[in-house]
């Protein structure tokens, strides 16, 4: 996902998804050097994911929403550097498998098993 974070240059927000040993979510910039990051080891807080795979970006508040697959919810970061805003989403039904942001009405869609979970925010 790319994004441009205040007033530097052009960076990107990566997860390093499903098949990775890292449980994390990073900010990178053009040559593909780390910035900032979240998460790291496998884990059930907060400050953790277990899967990160999906991500939306809402532009008015400039955060991304990430979808922690395995622990079934989805968290808000601050692109700044990367820190914890609050869990949007937990105890889902099933493992989220999409992420989308309607930035007119302000809603997130979370694609989970065979049903959508809508959050207006």
């Amino acid at each position: 996902m790319h994004l441009t974070p205040g007033q530097s240059d052009a960076c990107f927000l990566v997860s390093h998804g499903l098949a990775a040993s890292r449980h994390r979510v990073c900010l990178v910039d053009n040559q593909g050097e780390v910035l900032y990051s979240f998460g790291d080891s496998r884990g059930t807080d907060t400050s953790r994911f277990n899967i990160p795979c999906y991500l939306a970006a809402n532009p008015r508040t400039r955060n991304v929403f990430v979808a922690d697959y395995v622990n079934r919810r989805v968290s808000e970061l601050g692109t700044e550097s990367l820190q914890f805003v609050r869990t949007v989403v937990e105890r889902l039904s099933s493992e989220p498998r999409r992420l989308s942001f309607n930035r007119v009405k302000r809603r997130l869609y979370v694609g989970n098993g065979n049903s959508v979970c809508v959050v207006q925010l």
